[in-house]
């Protein structure tokens, strides 16, 4: 039996294949991705749970995909932000939210003030 060489190159990749970015993905690799380049204390629980702080301390994150106290309030991410001035605040994503969407969000917190 013989085979072409062309027949093991793969095909080239299109803007087709991608996933839409407004589809729910179920998973935290782009935000996992974006926190851990950029310095951020990551942990993941026994359960699967992940938590994240940056390095100043002032945010932290956690998704939450194995917590039943999180699903019974219908959310699986949880940024807490505490300002260097002024009170403190929450945001919270639900299930389906993409993690894109997520990392976009926490991206556009993260970017510096122009």
């Amino acid at each position: 039996m013989t085979t072409s060489t062309t027949a093991l190159v793969p095909a080239p990749y299109t803007a087709s294949d991608r996933q839409d970015p407004l589809l729910t993905d179920h998973e935290a690799t782009a935000v996992l991705d974006l926190i851990t380049r950029r310095g951020w204390a990551v942990v993941a629980t026994p359960d699967g749970n992940v938590h994240g702080t940056s390095p100043d301390g002032r945010i932290y994150l956690a998704w939450l995909p194995e917590d039943p106290s999180a699903w019974s309030r219908g959310i699986i991410w949880d940024l807490h932000v505490r300002p260097e001035h002024g009170p403190g605040w929450r945001q919270e994503f639900g299930p389906d939210t993409p993690s894109t969407a997520v990392a976009a969000f926490l991206a556009a917190l993260l970017a510096p003030v122009a």
